[in-house]
């Protein structure tokens, strides 16, 4: 298959620790709150219980055979499209003003762009998904303009929907070595798990939130499914995400606040703030993103938006939490968070080794032995 031609002339971060945001004991406005909000310093601003605009779909999707950027103002409007979930690549990325200048610019003037390792990505994202059947496809480094605050607020808010919505979701693991095959194999697999992608904290949502999620190599070889058995048992043992919720069959609008919020431990992410902004769409919460303000700041904003939408779950959470360790000020809740996690992590891989006798085959054992590597 010809590869699409154009028409016309994440850095490594710290690992995600959630920060100590809940230490209150005043209440602002108690008619609002059910439970202690965060205390405020003098540069804090309160988050507005009031939603902020988002969309159900993209804005903006790439032609996959044209490499041309296309917009869609209207939701209903919006063709059905593939997407892409990856590692950020540093400064071989291509912006969404980099795309624009391929098309008016001849190819002596945007050399530099044409070298770049996240052109090649794009070229083959695209190639997969004219496979599919999909004309269109959302990549978020050339479909996100940064330059317009207002439409990337936005898009921050809605990409767990932009997800949602895709027809596929595209996973690259650029650091997941060529495979020789296209088979499912013990070593494809503990490579996936070695992967960097299930260290970030943007891919959180970029996991759950599509209903079909495929797994590409280095030299896009494929790898597998999200809702694959073997799969799915895996990549819950390495995260402590459910199976059911990655085959499916549970949806993740059943899972409770403090599940969700488990799960994003020991993600990381290259600008500290994000340790919060990713988890809104998961979370289901809106909330204007302040570069600059810190991860702490960031956190109370969320902390107050999760005390309006879901009350009752975080009185529950600070009363649990404070009743056992006597720590009035809700502090203890994310100290308990990493155990959380490694005790979802243990029953995953408990559940695997549980299953009836038919179920535990050769393919199950060697998924009990991966887990237990990965789960330490």
């Amino acid at each position: 298959m010809a590869l699409p031609s154009f028409q016309g002339g994440m850095a490594s971060g710290a690992f995600l620790h959630p920060p100590q945001f809940i230490g209150i004991t005043r209440i602002p406005n108690p008619q609002c709150f059910t439970v202690p909000a965060p205390e405020l310093g003098p540069s804090t601003h309160l988050a507005s219980p009031a939603p902020i605009c988002k969309r159900a779909k993209p804005r903006r999707l790439l032609n996959t055979n044209t490499l041309q950027l296309e917009e869609f103002p209207f939701n209903n409007i919006v063709p059905p499209y593939a997407i892409l979930s990856h590692r950020w690549e540093g400064n071989q990325e291509i912006s969404y003003l980099q795309m624009l200048c391929l098309k008016v610019f001849p190819p002596d003037v945007t050399l530099g762009i044409l070298r770049r390792k996240g052109l090649l990505k794009i070229v083959y994202a695209c190639v997969q998904a004219i496979k599919d059947g999909y004309s269109y496809i959302w990549i978020d480094t050339c479909c996100i303009n940064d330059s317009n605050i207002g439409q990337k607020s936005e898009d921050i808010n809605s990409m767990y929907e932009y997800y949602r919505s895709a027809g596929v979701c595209y996973v690259y693991l650029n650091d997941v070595n060529p495979s020789p095959s296209n088979c499912l194999t013990s070593t494809s697999l503990n490579a996936m798990t070695d992967s960097s992608w299930f260290s970030r904290g943007w891919t959180l949502q970029e996991l759950v939130a599509p209903s079909i999620v495929k797994f590409f190599s280095a030299d896009w070889k494929y790898l597998g499914e999200k809702k694959d058995f073997v799969v799915s048992e895996i990549i819950a043992c390495m995260t402590g995400i459910p199976s059911d919720v990655l085959q499916g069959s549970r949806s993740v609008g059943d899972v409770d606040i403090k599940e969700k919020i488990a799960w994003s431990i020991n993600r990381s992410t290259t600008k500290e703030e994000d340790q919060a902004y990713c988890l809104l769409g998961l979370l289901g919460v809106t909330m204007e993103p302040r570069y600059g303000e810190g991860v702490e700041e960031a956190f109370t904003r969320l902390y107050i938006l999760l005390n309006f939408r879901y009350p009752l779950q975080i009185a529950t959470l600070v009363k649990t939490y404070s009743s056992e360790t006597g720590n009035l000020n809700g502090q203890s809740i994310l100290k308990s968070l990493p155990s959380c996690n490694q005790r979802s992590r243990n029953s995953a891989m408990f559940g695997i080794v549980s299953k009836s006798h038919s179920l535990i085959t050769e393919v199950t054992r060697q998924i009990y032995e991966l887990c237990k590597s990965s789960c330490g």
